[in-house]
């Protein structure tokens, strides 16, 4: 009850807080609070004195956008990355996206992916989808051996790791047509037969069975999850050797 938790609050207990700091900052919620971002930052920060992730993460996103408090872009990276090191992934996709969109940090795809990337080895569902599409996008990392798909993206180097991180996604239960339609398009073009067709094409093969030879060999679980989903035998496969 509303009681209850503003006497959880009065205690100083960081979820009470947090769930009444919410009730501020969203309208039409349990309680039907006016929305009052000073009050809401003011719960945020009891909790953000604690130590508590979710408090530290969500005053620092606050004092960026200079939301319930003047703009702080000091503290909030300060706050941002205490979140960060206690492992609360939602501040590791936050992070990213500031290093990727020139918020409190210098713009850097480079880490941005790292950011993401730790997001999605803790477990986040969007830190997967979203690693998974920058690896395919090549974006933060250094792309070698580029192959351009008729389907609008390419193959590379690094592809493996991104239909690794999207079919972890896909597992979890996610619904995502843009990683269901690359993974599709990849499986296409890896059952394209070699004989026949334009040069292009059989280059396009080619480098769709060296990155199968890398998913296979670097995320084995992953990779006949995949085969799996889209009903292949794993083993037929692989029909290269690789000595990447």
């Amino acid at each position: 009850s509303e009681a209850y938790l503003w006497r959880g609050a009065d205690l100083g207990d960081p979820e009470a807080l947090m769930y009444l700091a919410g009730e501020y900052l969203w309208e039409h919620r349990r309680f039907g609070f006016p929305r009052d971002d000073r009050r809401a930052f003011e719960l945020l920060d009891r909790a953000a004195i604690q130590r508590h992730a979710g408090g530290l993460h969500e005053t620092a996103k606050l004092l960026a956008a200079g939301q319930g408090h003047s703009v702080d872009l000091a503290e909030a990276r300060t706050r941002l990355e205490a979140a960060v090191e206690l492992g609360d992934s939602e501040a590791d996709l936050t992070q990213g996206t500031w290093y990727r969109q020139a918020v409190v940090y210098e713009q850097s795809s480079k880490q941005a992916l790292v950011c993401f990337k730790r997001a999605a080895d803790r477990g986040n569902v969007k830190g997967k989808l979203v690693v998974g599409r920058l690896y395919i996008d090549g974006e933060g990392v250094e792309v070698k051996d580029a192959v351009q798909l008729d389907a609008g993206f390419a193959l590379h180097d690094e592809s493996h790791r991104g239909f690794h991180y999207l079919m972890s996604a896909l597992s979890a239960g996610v619904s995502d047509d843009e990683a269901r339609y690359k993974a599709e398009a990849y499986l296409a073009t890896l059952q394209s037969t070699l004989p026949g067709g334009t040069a292009q094409r059989r280059v396009q093969v080619s480098r769709a069975r060296l990155v199968c030879v890398y998913w296979k060999r670097d995320y084995p679980e992953s990779f006949q999850q995949f085969a799996r989903v889209f009903g292949v035998d794993p083993e037929k496969m692989i029909v290269v050797s690789d000595k990447k």
